[in-house]
């Protein structure tokens, strides 16, 4: 299974029914910008609920988050991701 970078998915034909009903629903979401008004204290202080054990984004784990400063430019520009 590829993603690519316009949400195509490309199915193998041996999925099971309910994995393949579920990615075409996806395939038809449209994102829209939606804005979050928060303070960079407020968005590390909510990291630190976070079990260190979960991954949040491909190869950053709670724990890299958790050691965010807010008083840097490093939680505005991973919020962003």
């Amino acid at each position: 299974m590829t993603i690519g970078f316009r949400k195509e998915i490309i199915i193998p034909p041996d999925i099971e029914e309910g994995t393949r009903l579920w990615f075409e629903y996806i395939q038809k979401y449209e994102e829209e910008p939606m804005e979050i008004n928060w303070m960079m204290e407020e968005y590390c202080e909510s990291w630190k609920k976070m079990s260190e054990e979960k991954v949040s984004l491909p190869g950053i784990h709670a724990a890299h988050l958790k050691c965010l400063d807010s008083r840097t430019k490093a939680p505005a520009v991973i919020s962003r991701i």
